[in-house]
């Protein structure tokens, strides 16, 4: 079960990557190395299934529901902290300008005084270091 995860998220997936563009701003289109991308993968994968929203949702070139939207940032902040991604980077990966990315790590940090959010994200950081390291990547 393991292995097919690792291999589902390392697998190129149409419509990933350096995709759409986002309200007429210029989105980077440096989509960055295999190791980049699944750690994206990892990210939308972890935060949709905890807050229950498909990955479908939060590839949407639309911000779409807050529900959907609050994730998104969650997963790019996931990304962005728990690997070292630059928000460059990370905007690429999503589908995003920086500074949409740099907003949602903003909304993020403040959601993480909510001790079960805080305590949520905890874990998922700490998933996503394991998984980094499990997979021979740098846990940054």
């Amino acid at each position: 079960m393991q292995n097919q995860l690792f291999h589902a998220l390392r697998r190129p997936q149409a419509g990933f990557g350096p995709y759409r563009s986002e309200a007429g701003r210029g989105v980077a289109t440096h989509v960055g190395t295999a190791r980049d991308m699944s750690v994206c993968r990892f990210a939308e994968g972890a935060l949709g299934a905890v807050f229950r929203v498909e990955r479908g949702e939060l590839r949407n070139p639309r911000r779409g529901v807050a529900r959907v939207a609050q994730t998104r940032q969650a997963a790019m902040y996931l990304v962005h902290v728990g690997s070292g991604l630059t928000l460059t980077e990370v905007g690429a990966h999503f589908g995003r300008d920086r500074t949409t990315v740099a907003h949602g790590c903003r909304m993020i940090e403040e959601r993480r005084d909510e001790p079960v959010f805080d305590q949520v994200m905890e874990c998922l950081e700490y998933a996503l270091k394991r998984w980094m390291s499990v997979f021979g990547e740098d846990a940054g």
